[in-house]
């Protein structure tokens, strides 16, 4: 009873006692993985598919930075695929807190020159210019996305927040828009 009063919680769902030792023992399991393939890295850094293996390890991990940087690897060993290209910029946007940096418009830019139609460099790019302070040509682009999607799109209602945020900013509204962390397709 001391011990559950100390730990316990009568909201928290129970779980069985193999699953919570089993975590910490998954977590440094997969530790060590990432140890052995870093280390392999380091004596064979021309090991393109080692890095493309570890990036999107290191993106799901939440270490953007390292992400950024074995997708750029892959991509230089491997050539730029569309995949690497995407990978690299998303990471290098989440490692920059949000800022579309100069190599992720750039990767972007590839990736539209092969894919015209893909919505997802047509955002960051849009944002890029945002960023930027040419609001009048990311409301421009913002509005090509949505005419682009289709009703049901799920990134519709991010893209409508920035329009709205944007011409709250031009005073072409009075509204002011729901401020709230910023979010992409």
């Amino acid at each position: 009873l001391a011990l559950y009063l100390a730990l316990g919680s009568p909201s928290m769902p129970s779980r069985p006692l193999a699953e919570i030792a089993k975590a910490p023992a998954q977590d440094s399991e997969i530790a060590a993985l990432i140890q052995k393939v870093e280390t392999r890295l380091a004596q064979h850094p021309d090991d393109g598919q080692g890095w493309e293996a570890i990036a999107p390890v290191y993106f799901k991990l939440n270490r953007f930075a390292e992400a950024a940087h074995a997708f750029e690897r892959a991509a230089k060993l491997l050539g730029d695929s569309t995949k690497r290209l995407a990978g690299f910029a998303e990471s290098s946007i989440l490692a920059a807190n949000g800022i579309v940096g100069e190599d992720a418009r750039a990767a972007y830019e590839k990736i539209l020159a092969r894919e015209p139609d893909r919505i997802e460099p047509r955002f960051w790019l849009t944002l890029a210019k945002e960023q930027d302070g040419k609001l009048a040509d990311a409301l421009q682009g913002y509005r090509g996305l949505l005419a682009k999607g289709g009703a049901d799109a799920t990134w519709r209602e991010t893209v409508q927040e920035r329009i709205d945020l944007i011409e709250h900013r031009l005073g072409r509204t009075s509204a002011s828009p729901q401020a709230g962390a910023m979010r992409g397709p």
